[in-house]
């Protein structure tokens, strides 16, 4: 007869019976050694005092009854020494940190441990923002800093990481959690990362595509119009905040958005740039000269008849050029 859970605790408390004066020890040791998996369960499930607890927490071989200790045991100092244990199976490791309650020690262990896994759980479980500070600007592991960023709530702090951390994906991360334009406008003007200064002014067309910047905070965003990089979406947050930005645009312009437009993969991008020089060429009649010698050789050339320059910037007008020009070569140097 199949024998149930109920029996295999009787028989348990039958050979180990509270009363007697090592049952504690003999349950600790059934729970690690027992050669039948119920009996290991039922005895963690007898167990209670703390230390054995803590010893079947490290040695236990059982999710379920390295798991059971570890929920019985209410001491911080315990689950500590669980946590910092080399237990071959690190999920007693983060189970012990998940009931710390005291901070410290989840500092020090997000700071000390051999194991990034690890630390990072510690780190989940801080809330003080001076211990998230202190790993976010001191941990070795690119990895921990920025789960110790993604819990930051200063803005001031997340800037300082932003410029200081030699780790691009920290600096991104860290962007990523500002939400203040003038601090994200700090960083695209002196960010000495092209990519810094890309991603940061993304954040800011995420953040106000719809709604816009002040036009103050837009104005400031000329220097961006000399470069490749950035020229897309400086251009588009400058025209959602209602700033003329074609007014600031200079002959050192034109060959920096025509790159954007001739590198850029992005249809967004794309549709950006073809607006953009549809606007310069129609509200800067002094720089139409340029935009039409400049024009890269992909585009079809124009004619004096011609107002405007939509039809050079179709598309797909552009694709069936690209197109034509693979099939045929000899055209190419006929053009």
């Amino acid at each position: 007869m199949k024998q149930t859970h109920t029996d295999y605790r009787e028989t348990t408390l039958e050979a180990y019976p509270f009363g007697h004066a090592r049952a504690q020890e003999a349950f600790a040791s059934a729970c690690v050694s027992h050669p039948h998996w119920r009996v290991r369960l039922v005895s963690m499930e007898c167990l209670t005092q703390q230390a054995l607890l803590a010893y079947v927490a490290k040695h236990a071989a059982d999710y379920e009854v390295f798991k059971g200790a570890i929920e019985k045991i209410h001491d911080d100092t315990l689950l500590e020494d669980v946590a910092l244990y080399p237990c071959k199976d690190r999920h007693s490791c983060v189970l012990a940190i998940q009931r710390i309650g005291n901070e410290n020690m989840l500092f020090q262990i997000a700071q000390t441990h051999p194991y990034a896994e690890i630390r990072k759980t510690a780190v989940a479980c801080i809330t003080s923002q001076g211990f998230l500070l202190a790993v976010a600007e001191g941990n070795s592991d690119a990895v921990v800093r920025e789960e110790a960023i993604g819990r930051l709530d200063n803005p001031e702090c997340l800037e300082r990481i932003a410029f200081r951390d030699p780790n691009d994906a920290v600096k991104r991360k860290a962007i990523s959690m500002i939400a203040d334009p003038a601090r994200l406008l700090t960083l695209v003007l002196e960010s000495e990362s092209m990519a810094i200064k890309k991603f940061a002014l993304h954040r800011m067309y995420l953040l106000h595509n719809e709604t816009g910047l002040d036009p103050v905070l837009a104005a400031q965003l000329n220097p961006c119009l000399e470069s490749a990089l950035l020229i897309a979406n400086a251009i588009s947050l400058m025209d959602i905040s209602g700033v003329a930005w074609w007014k600031e645009c200079t002959q050192a312009t034109i060959p920096h958005l025509y790159q954007a437009l001739s590198t850029s993969g992005l249809y967004r991008e794309v549709k950006i740039l073809e607006k953009a020089v549809v606007s310069l060429y129609t509200n800067r009649t002094d720089l139409r000269q340029e935009l039409l010698a400049d024009m890269p050789l992909s585009f079809p050339e124009q004619t004096p008849d011609e107002p405007l320059v939509w039809r050079m910037l179709t598309s797909e007008y552009q694709a069936m050029q690209n197109l034509a020009t693979n099939m045929f070569p000899a055209r190419k140097a006929d053009r």
